[in-house]
C-alpha cells in the first residue's frame, strides 16, 4: 500500500481522458458523418432533378397565397408554363377575376 506509480497515474489519466474526449466527440463525429452523407446524397441527385426539370418531365408547383395562408395551389408542366400560369393569375387577381382561377373549395357557396 503505498503510493501509486507513475506508470498507474498515466494510464489512469489517460483513460478519463479518452473516456471525456469519446463523450464530447462521439456526437459531433456522427453528426458530421450524417452530414456527409446527406450532401453526397444531395449532390447525386441534383443532376438528376435538374435533367427532368429541364426536359419537361418534373411538374414545378404554382401557388397562390393571401398573406401567409395557401390558398390555391397546382402543378404546371415546364418552367415557362408556371411563368404564363403565374402571370395569368397575377392579372386575374389584379382585375378581380379571382373566381376564373382560383376555384372555390368544396362545400362553399
Amino acid at each position: 500500500m503505498g503510493v501509486a506509480a507513475p506508470d498507474d497515474l498515466v494510464i489512469g489519466l489517460a483513460i478519463v481522458i479518452g473516456f471525456i474526449v469519446v463523450v464530447i466527440l462521439a456526437p459531433w463525429i456522427l453528426v458530421g458523418a450524417f452530414l456527409a452523407i446527406e450532401v453526397l446524397i444531395v449532390v447525386l441527385l441534383l443532376p438528376l432533378f435538374v435533367l427532368l426539370r429541364g426536359l419537361r418531365i418534373a411538374r414545378w408547383p404554382v401557388a397562390v397565397r393571401r398573406g401567409r395562408t395557401l390558398v390555391w395551389e397546382e402543378s404546371v408542366r415546364g418552367w415557362r408554363g408556371s411563368r404564363e400560369r403565374m402571370r395569368t393569375i397575377a392579372e386575374a387577381i389584379a382585375a378581380g377575376r379571382v373566381s376564373e382561377v382560383v376555384p372555390e373549395p368544396p362545400g362553399v357557396s
